[in-house]
Order: C-alpha cells, then sequence, then structure tokens
C-alpha cells in the first residue's frame, strides 16, 4: 500500500508489481476482487474536493490509503449490483444512475461556463474594489515584543516568573535577549528568539498575552507576569505602531479571493437564467399521485 502511495504522491509512474504497460490516467493504483483504481479514478475523486484540501489530502498516506481503500470498496461493491441486476428491468434505478451522470455534466458545463465568461484578471476590478471600500481595509496596532515564558507545569512557576520579572524590569534589550536564551521555556525562542508581533483584534495569541503587549506604549517597557494558558510571561516592548490603513499590495489577494468568488457565482447565476428562459415551462400535477404511489411501494 505504501508504494502505491508514494506514487501517486510523486506523480510517478504506476507500482511496479503492474507488469503491464499503461498510459498515464489508465495506469491502476490500487486492485483487489473485481475492482481497479485507476490514476483517473482518484483525479476524479479529487475533482469533488475543494481545491485547497487536495494537496493535503495527497501528502497524508493514512488519509489517502483510507480514501483508495473506500473507492476499491464501492467499486467492489457496485460490480456486485451490476452482476446481481444485469437482467433487471427497474426504472427507478436507471434514473438514478442518469441523475447521477446529470450531477456530473452539469458540473462539466459550469466548470466550461466559467472558463469562458469569468475574467482571466481581476487586478482593475480588485483595485476598484479597494477605492470603494478603502475605509473597511485596517490594519489594528500593533506591538512587537520579545517575551521570556515559565512554563506553567514547572514546580514554582509563578514565584519564579515573579523573581525574573523583578530582575528584568529594568534591563536593556541586550540583557533581556541573554536571560530568554537562558531561561524562557518557549521552543520557538530558537528560532525567532521570543520575539513576536501582536496585533490588535487579530486572534492569533492567547487573549492575555496580546492584551498585555498591546498595553505597553513606551519601547524598552516590561510588563509581567502574565499568566496564559501556556505560562507566565515576561515582556519587553520593542516597538509598537498605531493602527493604519492598509496598501492595496497587502489586502489584493484577499480582494480578488472576493470579486473572483462574485463574478463566478454571478456568471453562474446568469446562465442558468438564460437555461430558464429557454423554451416554456410544462408542469403535470396530475402525476404526483404516481410519484407517491410508487414511493410508498418501494419502502
Amino acid at each position: 500500500m505504501q508504494r502505491f502511495i508514494a506514487a501517486v504522491v510523486l506523480l510517478a509512474a504506476p507500482m511496479i508489481s503492474f507488469a503491464q504497460q499503461c498510459k498515464d490516467l489508465d495506469c491502476p493504483l490500487a486492485t483487489r476482487g473485481t475492482a481497479t483504481i485507476t490514476v483517473a479514478d482518484l483525479v476524479a475523486k479529487l475533482d469533488s474536493a475543494e481545491k485547497k484540501h487536495r494537496p493535503l489530502i495527497l501528502s497524508e498516506p493514512k488519509q489517502l490509503e483510507q480514501l483508495i481503500d473506500n473507492m476499491l470498496l464501492s467499486r467492489q461493491l457496485a460490480n456486485e449490483a451490476r452482476k446481481r441486476t444485469a437482467n433487471v428491468d427497474d426504472p427507478v434505478l436507471a434514473a438514478k444512475l442518469q441523475l447521477s451522470q446529470d450531477d456530473v455534466w452539469a458540473v462539466v458545463e459550469l466548470n466550461a461556463i466559467r472558463a469562458a465568461r469569468v475574467p482571466k484578471n481581476f487586478d482593475r476590478l480588485a483595485r476598484e474594489h479597494y477605492a470603494i471600500n478603502k475605509d473597511t481595509y485596517m490594519k489594528g496596532r500593533s506591538a512587537t515584543v520579545r517575551h521570556l515564558l515559565i512554563a506553567a507545569e514547572k514546580p514554582g512557576a509563578q514565584a519564579k516568573a515573579e523573581a525574573v520579572f523583578k530582575e528584568l524590569s529594568n534591563a536593556d534589550a541586550k540583557t533581556f535577549e541573554a536571560r530568554i536564551a537562558e531561561l524562557s521555556d518557549d521552543p520557538g525562542k530558537t528560532s525567532n528568539k521570543g520575539v513576536y508581533t501582536v496585533v490588535e483584534n487579530e486572534g492569533t495569541y492567547d487573549p492575555a498575552f496580546a492584551a498585555a503587549a498591546l498595553t505597553m506604549v513606551k519601547p524598552g517597557q516590561v510588563v509581567g507576569p502574565i499568566k496564559s494558558q501556556f505560562g507566565y510571561h515576561i515582556m519587553q516592548l520593542i516597538e509598537s505602531a498605531p493602527a493604519r490603513p492598509m496598501t492595496f499590495e497587502e489586502v489584493k489577494p484577499q480582494i480578488v479571493e472576493t470579486v473572483s468568488g462574485d463574478a463566478r457565482r454571478r456568471v453562474v447565476s446568469e446562465y442558468r437564467n438564460e437555461l430558464s428562459m429557454k423554451g416554456s415551462l410544462q408542469t403535470f400535477p396530475e402525476n404526483l399521485e404516481k410519484v407517491i404511489k410508487a414511493a410508498e411501494s418501494r419502502d
């Protein structure tokens, strides 16, 4: 199983256990009993997932293995059902198959309409949207701090944090940095030396930590110990910045996502309206009774 997972992730050749030659999408990924799952099958399955989730599915071996196993099981069940109902004349079953095909072809058509009608470049629309809504794109006030953490699980953590705070309450940046390297239980200190930037209302950090960081106004100011879910923090302000309007370049990806989504939905809505105008609508309410009788007979 791991072999074919690696093959899928790397988009390499088919499993070496399959001796026969194959062509790209026809290549097998797994087989069991009467069922075979090909590259095309998995690509089709991924097409039904959100685009942002596809790389995650392919990068998680266990999740990918479970997905393919479920596909094998579904195909085995389908193959058994086909054999059992090969000579059965069931209009409802035929309708179910037709409805499934309708759903697939509907997606194909909508994708084609989007490709043909949705603009390829949203730069102009994004700039227009930004100009109209500029006041809504604000970056909250921020504070960049260096901080030292005493983990909550350490014996006497609060007392130790209070002692460290007393020691560093008037320390310069160099001394504070040295004590972070020596004492801090923050695992991130090896990569960022205990430096974090908190932005108002962003929600990235523990609320107590963020609130304390944003109370400081003068570079070099030290506050603590601040209790959070992680332990006790002693922090020193490096710099702060007031709230400000965000530039177009800062918010462009967000705006492009918004306007492109609006455009895609608008195109689909317009096309659906076009289709609804083709031909006159006829309804046959007298046949609803047949639906009720048929549904009851199948319970």
